[in-house]
């Protein structure tokens, strides 16, 4: 193989394992016991060139997972990974490399590491390049494959990889409650105690399938709401069941919170948990996947729907949704301030004085500290998710605007009422205040282009803390000066 060869990686390349893993003084890899092993060994094994190292915390996550992995595959003697190190010094190697069952460069050759880089592009780890028998480049996306696919995506070929895609496709046209939770090592779920409940018990069942991480303070603060909600339709006899989806690696805080919930779940770093990631396309937590009797999806996420709704939103239909809907749509049109701040005998707010105060003057007021009504109906009312949050009612109680404090933010004492009206009119007289500004520059100030790029940065960047329709039309002077100076 010459030179050329070996300056880039493409789709038709075809590398000599033995020669791009060596050195003219070195012609043997290495074990974490101290063997050496030839690299001819290599011949005629897909090869993973996997580039990682001990201070990179998603390679810490991601080692475990090719270790599985690899387990798996190399009984078969058609599979090998060699460890291209990234690490600093031979001690941090070390600690890292006695982790892997697998061979690896020296961590003494810095120069075939490095031009092992070079030759692969490697720009992050961890990075995981496969090579196939005769040394042609199967993916380069390695880490992406066995995150997805495991030791399924064996031999790694592209018409391997095509091939699980038909099967997800397939397998989302005939979904089912054993096609999601089922695997080729498991077919059952696990109960706290540790005890195994097949997947076909939960067959013909509404079943919420519940991605959790249990280090993560939203789904613990959403925990009591779900297993009172559980617990309440189990009593009423309602045919519904809960599994855990359990994402992260920190085994021991979730099996603590585990023991405090009453339903089923996934093991811990099951492989289906990132597949059920991926095949929902999950973009948040809490989550509450549900699934029907039928094994069809009824809801993508009704976390929300419960923290809100409670027990009321089951059976998670869109019947149920379009009921409660029109329920809240007549709620808000009855909606006073009255029926906001009165709770049963919570008639009253205080002064800043902390004297007791009629809810209807119009001064400055809040409510008790520690008020029930804070969490329990406000915050739901208005699906308060951060803090400060700012909404604005009319006189007559309704609700104006939840977003009131980016109204404020954005357009001061201006945006008062906050209704759609008045926002209306504020983008109107932003307009009109622009009206001819790029005719008006004097272009002839910009005609050294460092010095016009500057001051069109700066524009730009003072106005980038400015949201709403100030901000959007003042992007848009600031565009059409740009363009038209660069012409």
């Amino acid at each position: 193989m010459d030179q050329q060869e070996l300056e880039g990686t493409n789709e038709d390349a075809l590398y000599c394992v033995s020669m791009i893993l060596c050195s003219p003084k070195r012609g043997y890899l290495i074990r974490n016991n101290g063997d050496q092993v030839k690299a001819d060994s290599l011949k005629g094994r897909i090869v993973g060139l996997y580039f990682s190292a001990s201070w990179c915390g998603p390679c810490q996550r991601f080692t475990p997972d090719l270790v599985e992995v690899y387990n798996e595959l190399v009984q078969n003697n058609k599979f090998e990974i060699v460890f291209v190190s990234g690490d600093e010094d031979n001690e941090s190697f070390d600690a890292y490399f006695s982790k892997m069952p697998w061979l690896a460069v020296p961590f003494s050759d810095s120069e075939t590491r490095e031009a092992l880089d070079e030759l692969f592009s490697v720009s992050g780890i961890p990075h995981l390049v496969i090579l196939d028998e005769n040394g042609k480049l199967l993916t380069s996306e390695g880490v992406q494959v066995i995150q997805e696919y495991g030791s399924e995506g064996y031999p790694f070929t592209s018409k391997r990889i095509e091939k699980l895609k038909e099967q997800e496709l397939e397998a989302k046209r005939n979904q089912s409650l054993k096609s999601l939770l089922v695997s080729q090592s498991r077919d059952y779920v696990v109960a706290a105690d540790g005890k195994k409940v097949p997947v076909a018990e939960l067959e013909g069942k509404t079943v919420g399938l519940y991605f959790i991480l249990a280090t993560y303070n939203g789904c613990l603060a959403f925990n009591p709401k779900l297993v009172e909600v559980y617990k309440t339709l189990r009593e009423e006899g309602e045919n519904f069941e809960i599994v855990m989806i359990p994402l992260g690696n920190d085994e021991t805080s979730f099996i603590e919170e585990f023991e405090r919930l009453p339903w089923f779940s996934l093991p811990v770093k099951d492989r289906c948990c990132s597949k059920l990631v991926k095949y929902f396309e999950l973009e948040s937590l809490p989550t509450v996947v549900i699934i029907g009797p039928d094994g069809k999806t009824l809801h993508s996420n009704v976390a929300e729907d419960i923290e809100e709704h409670g027990v009321k939103a089951y059976p998670f239909t869109p019947e149920k949704f379009a009921e409660l809907e029109a329920l809240e749509k007549a709620k808000l049109e009855a909606q006073t301030l009255e029926s906001i701040l009165v709770s049963n005998d919570c008639d009253f707010v205080i002064g800043k004085d902390g004297i007791k105060v009629n809810k209807s003057l119009n001064a400055w007021l809040a409510l008790p500290f520690g008020d029930k009504r804070e969490k329990e109906s406000l915050s739901r009312l208005f699906k308060v998710r951060g803090i400060p949050t700012a909404v604005a009612i009319d006189p007559n109680g309704k609700t104006v605007s939840t977003e009131a404090r980016e109204l404020i933010m954005s357009h001061g004492a201006e945006a008062f009422p906050f209704t759609a009206e008045r926002l209306k009119e504020i983008e109107q007289e932003y307009e009109k205040m622009a009206e001819g500004w790029p005719e008006k520059v004097k272009y002839e100030n910009f005609t050294n282009t460092s010095l016009f790029l500057q001051n069109a940065r700066f524009l730009i960047v003072t106005v980038v803390a400015r949201k709403g329709a100030f901000g959007r039309t003042i992007v848009k002077i600031a565009i059409s000066i740009f363009i038209r100076n660069a012409l």
